[in-house]
């Protein structure tokens, strides 16, 4: 009888004879690396891919025939660093065909805000394939779908007078969002080809439903964080259509965009499939996620920082009894150099170009044109190149402290 069985399981037939199916909780295929190009791998948690949420590729049934495809394509498009890396898992082999941050959507685009509570965008249209256009050999359209913890450019609002300008650099730049993927019936694609930290996930389908979340935290204009933050979620929804050999090879891609995850769960006309991808999507973010960066975070503790000790120099400075640092600035005279390289601290560079920014020898044009408070500054710090640790020093002052504090950094006259 074992016998038997082993020869109806080798055939895929249970002991009745039924055929198996295939176990869903089997390890997941194994990810090769591949090393051919330059761009950057959806795995990489810095840089340009982290971005990537939804990336048109082309399939190959094996390896083989995606490597072979892989080096007929030019030189150039091999080596651009713009467009991610092929992916090959277990037997199959992956390669996204669009550029980064070139025309495709991203998760930079779908959360970007808008003036309305709820948005449906119309569907959009993607070309993959001209009817026209060949094929590669063996090659399908799929869809990568990237999970987990992701990152999306913020744009903060116009600059105005409204807010010290400061204040913009910590309502905008890179910051994180969490993303969820199931099929179209919103149903789990059960084992990932690739799971990792942060609850990144790597699958691939021809269509499917997506949920992006993100927390955008505000300030006010001292620095501190608000109770409430903005929350935006965008539901998407695509299916590419490429079977009818006269027309082009499509994507349909649908999305809503929601103000807070309650809006979208307590919308009747929303499955339960979409809530509770929202809800898995706010947990992930909640557990893998930061609504502000640590290094905008730190910035921000070293900008305020820098403001009691101007307040306690010119406190000092009232005195008139030469203990302050304005004083000992305006002590070298015309001397800038020397006054400049007395400086050590952001706000004592602050100081310094209050004092020294008036010298003629910093003018844009010598003798004739001061040009701005900015320009004279840094004519001043670039006499410090030869010393490349000393500039670099230097720049990270202004960087981080001066030109973020002077709001006529580059005020030049009405």
């Amino acid at each position: 009888m074992a016998r038997i069985v082993q020869a109806l399981e080798k055939m895929g037939l249970d002991e009745h004879g039924t055929p198996i199916k295939p176990s869903t909780s089997a390890a997941p295929p194994v990810v090769e690396p591949f090393d051919d190009g330059k761009g950057p791998s959806v795995f990489d948690r810095e840089g340009p891919a982290t971005i990537a949420f939804l990336e048109p590729c082309w399939g190959f049934p094996n390896a083989e025939a995606g490597r072979a495809y892989f080096n007929s394509l030019h030189q150039e498009r091999r080596d651009r660093e713009d467009i991610l890396k092929p992916e090959v898992i277990g037997r199959k082999f992956y390669a996204p065909r669009f550029a980064l941050n070139c025309g495709w959507p991203n998760t930079t685009d779908y959360l970007r805000p808008t003036d309305h509570r709820e948005r449906r965008r119309n569907p959009e249209w993607v070309t993959l394939r001209g009817r026209d256009e060949v094929k590669p050999n063996m090659a399908y359209n799929v869809a990568m779908l990237v999970g987990g913890a992701r990152k999306y450019y913020r744009h903060g609002p116009p600059r105005t007078a409204k807010h010290p300008g400061w204040w913009y650099r910590l309502v905008s730049g890179e910051r994180d969002c969490f993303a969820i993927w199931r099929d179209i019936d919103g149903q789990s694609f059960g084992n990932s080809a690739y799971e990792s930290v942060a609850a990144s996930r790597l699958d691939f389908a021809r269509s499917g439903r997506g949920v992006i979340y993100a927390v955008e935290a505000d300030y006010n204009d001292a620095g501190q964080l608000f109770a409430e933050a903005d929350r935006p979620i965008v539901l998407v929804r695509f299916s590419i259509l490429d079977r009818d050999s006269k027309k082009d090879d499509m994507m349909r891609i649908e999305t809503w965009r929601y103000a807070d995850p309650d809006d979208a769960l307590n919308n009747d006309g929303i499955d339960q499939g979409w809530k509770e991808m929202v809800e898995n999507a706010v947990r992930g973010f909640d557990n893998h996620c930061r609504h502000t960066p640590r290094e905008t975070e730190a910035w921000l503790n070293f900008f305020l920082d820098q403001w009691p000790e101007i307040e306690a120099d010119n406190k000092l400075f009232s005195f008139g009894d030469g203990r302050s640092f304005r004083e000992r600035m305006e002590s070298f005279g015309n001397n800038w150099r020397g006054a400049l390289a007395a400086v050590r601290k952001a706000w004592q560079l602050r100081v310094f170009a209050s004092v020294h920014d008036h010298n003629p020898e910093l003018w844009d044009v010598p003798g004739n044109y001061p040009g701005t408070s900015g320009q004279r500054l840094m004519k001043a710090i670039d006499s410090m190149q030869g010393e490349m640790s000393r500039w670099q020093e230097l720049m990270k002052m202004v960087r981080d402290f001066v030109e973020p504090a002077d709001g006529l950094w580059n005020y030049c006259g009405d």
